[in-house]
């Protein structure tokens, strides 16, 4: 393995384990090469610029590397992939269903249990706790029929990011999304 890559999993390490908390910066490559025991600025310039792919640093020419997330991006894009491919698989399955004829009904689950489905494996993915609660009737919150969606311990990020997953399935049911911390 390149050095490169050992120093940028050391750092990765460190942002994750709260060393090195969102909005400071890392110390000089100087320093980092003595801590280390690097010669060159290229592999911890390597290593940083790594990092800053995976969307944990950003650097600045002449001032230095800047701490701006924790989560890698890698792995926001790892659920997202996830949940495409088994809905993909899901779509299959339900498509081969419905062509063999095996029901003599069409094949296709409500909305609601479709939602409920791809809202608790994203939270399962991302680590929060989702409940659906099914409204048959419209209030002043929106129009029949509707699910609201509670988010527990989600960021504001991975509620944007289901709900961009979510209109992509065109169910047309409407969809209230709260969020709660941790603490409710």
């Amino acid at each position: 393995m390149a050095r490169y890559h050992e120093v940028a999993a050391s750092l990765r390490e460190r942002i994750q384990a709260g060393e090195f908390p969102i909005g400071s910066r890392l110390p000089p490559i100087s320093r980092l090469q003595g801590e280390y025991d690097v010669s060159g600025l290229n592999t911890i310039r390597e290593a940083q610029q790594r990092l800053v792919k995976e969307g944990l640093l950003h650097t600045q020419q002449g001032v230095g590397a800047f701490v701006i997330s924790t989560t890698p991006l890698q792995e926001t894009t790892d659920v997202l992939h996830s949940l495409e491919s088994a809905r993909s698989e899901l779509t299959r399955a339900i498509t081969a269903l419905t062509e063999s004829e095996i029901a003599a009904g069409p094949i296709a689950p409500p909305p609601d249990l479709l939602l409920t489905f791809w809202a608790k494996l994203f939270a399962e993915f991302a680590g929060f706790t989702v409940t659906t609660e099914l409204h048959t009737e419209g209030d002043e919150t929106a129009d029949a029929p509707y699910v609201k969606l509670t988010m527990r311990g989600a960021t504001p990020e991975q509620r944007d990011q289901f709900l961009r997953f979510w209109s992509r399935t065109r169910t047309g049911l409407n969809l209230v999304v709260d969020l709660e911390d941790h603490d409710g």
